[in-house]
């Protein structure tokens, strides 16, 4: 009878184990880390990266190109991320929108890089409208939707 009592609670303690991950978002574990890898959707390679920031929609940290921005819907995998998670930090910046954090960026180092999935543009930051980002590259100002943004880089 024991054994049956046992057996019972380790399969709800399973089932409630599995309900609590099942209402973990990204973002927390993202929060709950510091150095990890990531690969972007049609990216061949994986990155490190540094985590300084995390929102719901976006995270920044520091990569070999330098800071960068990435909208969470682009990652396709990451590697090294925490197990366990963490409620997002509650300040300014983590309620910014991706558009919002992204102007913040191209306002403060003017130079920027935006990697699609056809090309990587790199210019001066110029605007961000509702859905797209406009740069200056080559003296021609080039305008870019946002759902095709898989990062945002700012030199050292």
């Amino acid at each position: 009878m024991d054994a049956e009592v046992r057996q019972q609670e380790l399969i709800e303690a399973h089932e409630l184990r599995q309900a609590e991950e099942q209402s973990i978002a990204m973002a927390t574990r993202l929060q709950a880390s510091e150095k990890i890898q990531i690969r972007l959707s049609g990216g061949a390679e994986y990155f490190d990266m540094s985590v300084s920031e995390v929102a719901s929609t976006w995270l920044v940290g520091q990569t070999a190109r330098g800071k960068s921005l990435l909208p969470l819907e682009k990652i396709e995998a990451v590697r090294g991320l925490s197990v366990r998670s963490q409620p997002l930090r509650t300040s300014i910046s983590s309620s910014l929108s991706f558009r919002s954090r992204l102007r913040g960026m191209g306002t403060e180092f003017q130079q920027i890089s935006v990697e699609t999935d056809a090309a990587t543009y790199r210019g001066r930051f110029v605007a961000v409208g509702a859905d797209w980002v406009d740069i200056e590259t080559r003296g021609e100002r080039v305008s870019i939707m946002l759902h095709h943004v898989r990062r945002v880089d700012v030199a050292r």
